[in-house]
C-alpha cells in the first residue's frame, strides 16, 4: 500500500516556484522512495512553461478558473459566499481531485491533504473507508458552514498541524477536542543545507541574512530598521536580503519602495546591502553560506518556517521573533525577541557582531538542532501518522 499527498490548492508542485507545501510534498516523496514507497501526488498544475518537480507518479490537475467574461468574476465571488468554498470554483475542482484518486485505484489508501478543511470534508464523503489526515500548515479559516461539518467529520479524520501552536489553534478555531490534533514538524535537508566548507575565507565584516517574501508580515522593514541604529552607533557588518514578491512575479510597490528606501540609508552609512531578488531552493544553500546571521523577524504568527531551519542548518546563528510556533524550532539554539521589539533585534544583533566567538558557539547549536528535524525524521512520523 502506498499513499496519496493532496498538494495545497494554493500552491504547485515544482522546484522553482513552489511554497514550503509543495517542498514537504517532494521532500516527503524523495524520503518514502527510498524506503520503497511511491506516494500518489496530486496538484494544481503552474503556469505553462514552468515544469514541475520529476517524480513520476503524479497527477498534474489544470484548476477550472472559468470564464473571464466581464461580470463573471463578481457572479463567481457571490457563489462562493453563498456556498462557502474557500476558493472560487473548489467546486469543480475538488471532485477532479476525487476523480484522480480513483483513476489510480487509490481509494482506500491514506489520504493527506494540507490547508484544505473544504477538501477535508468533501474527501471523506467520497471516501469513507480512507484514512484521512488533514494536516494545517498555516492558522487556516475557512467559512462557518465548513467550520461546523469538519468538527462534524471529526471522529473518522486525524488532524495534524505544522507546530504545537499552531495545533491549539486549529483545536480552539474547530471545536476539537484537546489534545486530537497531532503535531507534524516541518523539516530541513541537512545535506544541502550545510555549513560553508571549513578553509573558506571568512567575511570581512559578519553578513546578516533574510531570506523570505517582502512583506509586512514577514518584516525585513524590522531587520533594516535595526540594522540603521547599529550603523549609527558604529556598528560594521553587511546585509543580505533573499527573496521578492510572490517568487519574483509581484510588482513593485509602497512597502518593497520602502525597504529599498532603507537600504539606500545604510549604503550611504558605509553598510553593503545586497537585494538579489528571488532566490530558486537549488541556488539557496549556497546563498545562505555568505552569511553569518539568519534573522527570522516576523511579526506574524510565523506557523514553523522552512526557512528558520534553513539558516539554523547552515550553522548560522539564529534571532527570531518569538510568534507562532519559532520558538519551538529554535529553543534555547537561538536568540529571541517579542514581536516587534526593535530593541531587543538590535541588542540581539550587536552582540553577535561584535563577538565571532558567540556567533560561532550560536552556529553550532543552530545546526546541531536542525539535525533533530531531518526531512527522513518527519517522513517516519508521516508513516506513523497514516499507517503505511
Amino acid at each position: 500500500m502506498s499513499l496519496v499527498l493532496i498538494n495545497s490548492i494554493s500552491d504547485t508542485f515544482t522546484p522553482t516556484h513552489s511554497g514550503a507545501i509543495g517542498t514537504w510534498h517532494w521532500e516527503i516523496c524523495r524520503c518514502a522512495a527510498e524506503e520503497g514507497i511511491e506516494p500518489l501526488v496530486i496538484s494544481k498544475s503552474a503556469d505553462d512553461g514552468i515544469a514541475p518537480y520529476n517524480w513520476e507518479n503524479k497527477v498534474m490537475l489544470d484548476y477550472p478558473y472559468g470564464s473571464t467574461l466581464p461580470g463573471m468574476g463578481r457572479v463567481a465571488e457571490a457563489k462562493k459566499r453563498i456556498s462557502g468554498w474557500g476558493h472560487i470554483h473548489q467546486e469543480k475542482y475538488n471532485p477532479l481531485v476525487a476523480q484522480a484518486i480513483r483513476d489510480r485505484k487509490a481509494e482506500n489508501w491514506p489520504i493527506i491533504l494540507h490547508n484544505d478543511p473544504e477538501l477535508t470534508v468533501y474527501l471523506r464523503q467520497q471516501f469513507p473507508n480512507a484514512r484521512i489526515i488533514s494536516h494545517f500548515y498555516n492558522q487556516n479559516s475557512c467559512s462557518e458552514k465548513f467550520r461546523k461539518l469538519i468538527s462534524l467529520e471529526a471522529a473518522p479524520t486525524t488532524f495534524s498541524a505544522v507546530s504545537d501552536f499552531t495545533a491549539r489553534w486549529t483545536e480552539n478555531y474547530y471545536g476539537l477536542p484537546a489534545g486530537t490534533v497531532e503535531t507534524l514538524y516541518n523539516g530541513v535537508d541537512c545535506e544541502r543545507f550545510r555549513p560553508a566548507e571549513t578553509g573558506r575565507a571568512p567575511s570581512p565584516v559578519p553578513v546578516i541574512n533574510f531570506v523570505g517574501r517582502l512583506s509586512h508580515d514577514k518584516a525585513p522593514d524590522l531587520l533594516l530598521d535595526a540594522a540603521i541604529a547599529l550603523a549609527k552607533h558604529g556598528a560594521r557588518f553587511g546585509i543580505q536580503l533573499l527573496g521578492s514578491t510572490f517568487w519574483g512575479g509581484g510588482q513593485p510597490d509602497a512597502y518593497t519602495a520602502s525597504l529599498e528606501e532603507r537600504a539606500k540609508q545604510l549604503e550611504k552609512a558605509g553598510i553593503s546591502v545586497r537585494m538579489p531578488g528571488f532566490i530558486n531552493r537549488w541556488d539557496l544553500p549556497g546563498e545562505l553560506q555568505k552569511a553569518d546571521i539568519h534573522v527570522v523577524p516576523s511579526r506574524w504568527d510565523e506557523p514553523f518556517a522552512l526557512s528558520t531551519l534553513e539558516g539554523m542548518a547552515v550553522g548560522l546563528a539564529a534571532v527570531a521573533s518569538a510568534t507562532g510556533g519559532t520558538p519551538e524550532a529554535v529553543t534555547g539554539a537561538g536568540l529571541l525577541f517579542e514581536r516587534d521589539d526593535l530593541a531587543a533585534l538590535t541588542g540581539h544583533l550587536a552582540s553577535l557582531i561584535q563577538d565571532r566567538e558567540l556567533r560561532n558557539k550560536f552556529g553550532v547549536r543552530a545546526r546541531t538542532r536542525a539535525l533533530e528535524f531531518t526531512w527522513m525524521h518527519i517522513w517516519h512520523r508521516v508513516r506513523q501518522l497514516a499507517k503505511v
